[in-house]
């Protein structure tokens, strides 16, 4: 007696767990067996595609394994493949956007692939993609934060951008990158303007408040280089402050 054929759940639920182990030999830093992984997962995300061609899991769930396949191929040093498969990732995340503009979930997800592709791109030396992709990403979860009050985890993301924004502009993440000390700055104090407002509107949340701590302590870093002392000691002190008030209260 033959076996049913899988339907597409089966197919996402394979994938799900290939694609899971795929990230813990990406953890041993075996990249070729993480990869051979990723391709199998890649095969049945496929599956389930050809089966239900419109369906927002699947077309999400394909972004995912893109963008992480991004991060592999990067990491392996092949950087032309890591941008076909970010391209990739990003164009997915845009159609289940498109196709579901009230799901939440997939315009975090795209910012996400935007903030993730635009790291690879910083690497390689493309810098006004990569600061375009991150200027993007921070609309997209300002305007969530603006309409939402009830995920914190979307404020942490939106910090989180633009913090790696102001990164990019300090010139610290690729070899060839100049820093642009007043964009730089500015994206510092936007970063803290932004984590003081999403701070006051998740005020329970430890994870927010982490991220407001964290803020300061970077604004802190050009007033430190530029011995400006009192700045510098007053954002640490008031970085300390909330890690040990709302962070990890005894």
């Amino acid at each position: 007696q033959q076996s049913p054929p899988l339907d597409e759940f089966m197919h996402a639920g394979i994938s799900a767990a290939v694609h899971n182990l795929s990230l813990i030999y990406k953890s041993k830093k075996d990249y070729a067996k993480s990869l051979a992984l990723l391709d199998e997962s890649a095969k049945y995300d496929q599956l389930v595609l050809e089966l239900a061609p419109t369906s927002p899991r699947a077309i999400s769930n394909n972004s995912i394994g893109l963008s992480n396949r991004g991060r592999l191929l990067a990491n392996m040093g092949k950087r032309e493949e890591a941008d076909q498969a970010y391209t990739a990732a990003v164009a997915a995340s845009r159609r289940v956007v498109a196709e579901n503009p009230k799901v939440t979930r997939y315009q975090w997800l795209l910012a996400d692939t935007l903030k993730a592709r635009a790291g690879h791109l910083t690497s390689v030396g493309q810098f006004a993609e990569s600061k375009r992709s991150y200027e993007e990403a921070v609309t997209i979860l300002d305007s969530m934060i603006t309409r939402l009050d009830d995920r914190p985890a979307y404020a942490v993301a939106l910090i989180q951008v633009r913090s790696a924004l102001a990164s990019f502009h300090s010139g610290t993440t690729h070899a060839l990158a100049k820093r642009n000390e007043a964009a730089y700055v500015k994206a510092l104090d936007e970063t803290v303007e932004s984590a003081r407002h999403c701070s006051a509107r998740f005020p329970r949340s430890a994870d927010v408040a982490f991220e407001l701590g964290k803020s300061l302590y970077e604004r802190s870093h050009p007033d430190h280089e530029a011995n400006r002392w009192e700045e510098t000691g007053i954002r640490i002190a008031e970085a300390c402050q909330i890690f040990e008030a709302r962070v990890a209260p005894d």
